[in-house]
C-alpha cells in the first residue's frame, strides 16, 4: 500500500455515485470473485424515550462472502421501520438527469480538450472505452473507473452495503429516506476547478498498479470497525473538496437525523459511507457536540 492513500479508494466509503456513474458511462465490468472475512462495521445507536436511530457506516462496494452482516447490524435493520440512505439510488430518472446536468460537458468541450496530451494515459489504461468517456468531465471519469479498479478484488457495487439494504428495504416494504439528492452530490464534484479534476484523474491513473491494494486495505479497515484504521484513508482528500465532501454534508445531515429521532415510536436505520462516521468532523462528533449520547454497538 502506498504511504499516501488514493482518493478513489476513499470515495468508496464517502459517496455511492461511482456505481451510478459507471452504469451511465458503460465502464468495463468487474470480474467478481468471492472474498470473505470477519466483519465488524461501525454501528452507533442514539435513542430517546420511544425512538431509536442506528447509524451504520457502509462501503459502497463489497463481496457477497461478507454477508450476512453481524447480528447487531441485522438486529438494527429488523428493528427499523425506515431505512435512510445518502441518496435514493432507486430513482434512476433523477440520477440520469443529474448526470446530464453535472457530469457531462454541455458546451462542446470534451475530455480530450481538458486533458490535452495526458488523454493518452487514459487511453493506455482503458483502451477503446476512453472514447465512450470523452463526453464526461474528469471527476466523473475518475469515478467511472471504479469497476475497472475492482477487477480481481472480488468486490462489486451491487454487493455494496447501501445497495444490499436498499434491496432488502424495498422487498420488506420499509419506508426509504434520502439525506440528499444525486444532483447535490454531483454538484460538489462539478464545482471543482477543471485543472484540479484533471490532476485527480491523472493521480488515479498514475497510481493504478497500487489501486487494488488500496481498495483491499480500505475494505479491511472497514471490516475491522476501528476508527484509527479507517481515518488515514480520508486524510489525503484535497483541501479543495474536503469541506464540501465531508464536513458540510455531515452538518446538513445532523438536523435530519434529529428529526428521525423525533419520530414517535419509530426506529430508523441510517446507512451512510463509513467516512462520515469517523474523525473530528464526523456526524457522530457533531451529534455529541449537540448533547446527544451515541453508543457504539
Amino acid at each position: 500500500m502506498t504511504s499516501r492513500h488514493s482518493i478513489l479508494a476513499a470515495l468508496l466509503a464517502l459517496t455511492p455515485l461511482a456505481p451510478a456513474l459507471a452504469q451511465e458511462a458503460a465502464a468495463p465490468d468487474a470480474q467478481a470473485a468471492e472474498a470473505s472475512g470477519e466483519v465488524s462495521p461501525v454501528l452507533y445507536l442514539m435513542e430517546d424515550e420511544d425512538s431509536r436511530v442506528y447509524l451504520l457506516g457502509s462501503v459502497h462496494v463489497l463481496d457477497e462472502g461478507s454477508y450476512p452482516l453481524p447480528a447487531n447490524v441485522e438486529e438494527a435493520y429488523a428493528d427499523a421501520e425506515a431505512v435512510a440512505f445518502e441518496i435514493d439510488m432507486s430513482d434512476m430518472a433523477a440520477i440520469q438527469s443529474a448526470v446530464m446536468t453535472r457530469a457531462q460537458y454541455a458546451d462542446g468541450r470534451t475530455l480530450q480538450d481538458a486533458m490535452g496530451e495526458s488523454f493518452a494515459a487514459l487511453e493506455a489504461r482503458v483502451g477503446p472505452a476512453a472514447t465512450q468517456l470523452s463526453g464526461f468531465e474528469p471527476w466523473a471519469v475518475q469515478l467511472t473507473l471504479v469497476p475497472l479498479a475492482l477487477q480481481g478484488t472480488g468486490y462489486t457495487a451491487t454487493s455494496g452495503v447501501d445497495q444490499h439494504f436498499l434491496g432488502r428495504a424495498t422487498a420488506d416494504a420499509k419506508e426509504r429516506l434520502a439525506l440528499e439528492t444525486a444532483d447535490s452530490q454531483m454538484a460538489i464534484f462539478d464545482g471543482i476547478p477543471e485543472e484540479t479534476q484533471v490532476e485527480m484523474l491523472l493521480e488515479t491513473l498514475n497510481e493504478w498498479d497500487a489501486m487494488s491494494g488500496e481498495i483491499e486495505g480500505l475494505i479491511a479497515a472497514w471490516k475491522s470497525g476501528e476508527d484509527e484504521a479507517m481515518e488515514p484513508y480520508f486524510n489525503d482528500i484535497p483541501d479543495s473538496i474536503r469541506p464540501a465532501l465531508l464536513r458540510d454534508r455531515n452538518a446538513a445531515w445532523v438536523p435530519q437525523i434529529e428529526a428521525m429521532l423525533a419520530r414517535e415510536g419509530e426506529d430508523v436505520l441510517v446507512v451512510v459511507g463509513a467516512g462520515h462516521l469517523v474523525g473530528a468532523d464526523s456526524v457522530i462528533m457533531m451529534l455529541r457536540e449537540k448533547g446527544y449520547t451515541l453508543t457504539r454497538l
